[in-house]
């Protein structure tokens, strides 16, 4: 045999180990032939290394799971995950939390309470690790401040952009990034306002230890702008990113929201979720990379109508635009559709009122259902509505299962650019797993939670779309165990 021959098999897969120990280094992991998941406090130390064979193909979803930055006796957290694959055939869970894998069958939810200031490591693995959804719940109600925030489990990265940011006075805006690895990350931070990019000063550059969380102050870092957006970058490693953002009246709060992170800006945004009769609904538009032409159009159940006054218009480079939409929109539910000819990112904001209690909504570009969308309805859910936007005809079927159990079903027929509201049966209770499909893409869906308190509800905006998952087959991976 020759040299070469000898060598060869070693490199490949030596290299064959590096590289899948890159692509999925974490604290912990999970595996098996079905669907498991494991969930792990990003604090916690990393444990020793274990060889797995992987054989078939392997489907894989990496996350970071962010609570609220602060908590006390009048606060709620949790992570809610629900199982919406059909065809899963797992077991009953037989395990929680820590290190053990979470065995979640179909038609299943699994809920855990979650600690202030934290970022849960989630993975699922297995064929059917697509249909699994996950929830995160931020509640607070007492005398002065009450509100509901409501998140996904999101995947780690390397750039994100955030808009819809207001750090004047009576608002609150924190950024919270989250290093699931064993080495120190340094961030790149940069502000735009609707007069550029603007110098964020000792804030531009944060370090982030090793498997820890850094919260930063996003009031201070650019105070007294009412129309802000920010970047995140790190040129080595990963880091999870959310912002989170509280509207106040002296000590009282008016509402909390997160604020979901957008990966990718794009050229077609759409925000599906203007309620009727909000305070103060607002656009926030950033022109990312170059200056851009866009137009502004609203989707009602009555049909798609541009904006007044938003039909080709400039947005400078590094600039944001903002559009009150208060008088366009009325007394009718809509959603936003933003047009250009270079790449955007986009928000809306809005305060929801219920009865006596009002709460703040940020929603950002969304993403849509191509196959399978999975909410789980937690604990907390009072009422739950689904708001559906469709670029084509479609039809949306919905079905809510608990313990596997179909609590009810439904189908609705959605018009070419028609909007429509549809309201799960308040009978059908929490703890439930929503599954939704569409015969046709260009679907967009958002789900309304409301949460019960004296005076009225707090409400929260999430939307439901497909997950991102990781293919893998054939390769032995060195993968790290807590």
């Amino acid at each position: 045999m020759t040299p070469n021959a000898k060598i060869l098999p070693k490199f490949k897969d030596t290299l064959s180990r590096f590289f899948f120990f890159i692509v999925l280094r974490r604290i912990f992991v999970v595996f098996s032939i079905g669907t498991f998941i494991s969930i792990l406090v990003g604090s916690n130390m990393a444990g020793p290394i274990e060889q797995v064979d992987v054989s078939s193909q392997k489907i894989v979803r990496d996350l970071s799971c962010m609570s609220w930055r602060d908590g006390d006796f009048s606060s709620e957290q949790k992570v809610s995950l629900g199982n919406g694959e059909v065809y899963s055939t797992t077991s009953d869970p037989v395990s929680l939390l820590q290190a053990e894998p979470v065995s979640l069958g179909f038609g299943k939810i699994f809920e855990q309470k979650l600690k202030e200031n934290k970022s849960y490591g989630l993975m699922v693995s297995g064929e059917h690790a697509a249909g699994v959804g996950s929830s995160i719940f931020s509640i607070r109600d007492d005398a002065t401040r009450r509100g509901l925030a409501v998140s996904r489990c999101l995947p780690t990265g390397q750039e994100f952009w955030f808009s819809g940011i207001n750090t004047t006075s009576g608002y609150e805006a924190f950024l919270q990034l989250a290093n699931p690895d064993n080495s120190d990350i340094v961030v790149s931070i940069n502000g735009f306002t609707a007069t550029g990019e603007t110098s964020l000063a000792q804030f531009r550059r944060i370090v982030v230890p090793a498997l820890s969380v850094r919260t930063v102050d996003l009031t201070r870092a650019l105070p007294g702008v009412d129309t802000a957006a920010f970047s995140v970058r790190v040129s080595d490693g990963r880091i999870g990113a959310v912002v989170q953002v509280e509207a106040v009246n002296g000590v009282n709060a008016l509402g909390r929201s997160f604020i979901q992170p957008i990966t990718s800006p794009r050229e077609t945004i759409v925000l599906n979720g203007v309620l009727a009769k909000s305070k103060a609904p607002k656009l926030q538009i950033l022109a990312t990379e170059t200056d851009a032409i866009i137009t502004i159009r609203l989707a009602t159940a009555d049909g798609v109508f541009p904006l007044s006054g938003a039909e080709e218009i400039l947005i400078p480079q590094s600039t944001v635009a903002n559009f009150d939409l208060a008088s366009a929109v009325g007394d009718q539910n809509a959603t936003v559709i933003v047009e250009s000819d270079q790449p955007l990112v986009a928000s809306l904001t809005q305060f929801s009122v219920s009865r006596k209690v009002t709460d703040y909504e940020v929603l950002t570009g969304q993403e849509q259902v191509r196959e399978l969308g999975v909410l789980p309805i937690s604990s907390v859910t009072s009422k739950t509505l689904i708001d559906v936007y469709a670029v084509e005809s479609a039809n949306v079927s919905l079905t809510a299962y608990a313990n596997g159990d179909v609590l009810w079903e439904a189908s609705e027929y959605v018009g070419a650019g028609s909007f429509a509201r549809l309201k799960l049966p308040d009978a059908l209770g929490a703890k439930a797993v929503l599954r939704v499909t569409s015969d046709q893409p260009g679907v967009f869906m958002t789900a309304w939670t409301y949460h019960s308190t004296k005076g009225g509800s707090v409400t929260a905006a999430s939307t439901i779309s497909d997950v991102p998952v990781t293919s893998l087959a054939g390769a032995r991976i060195n993968l790290r165990v807590s």
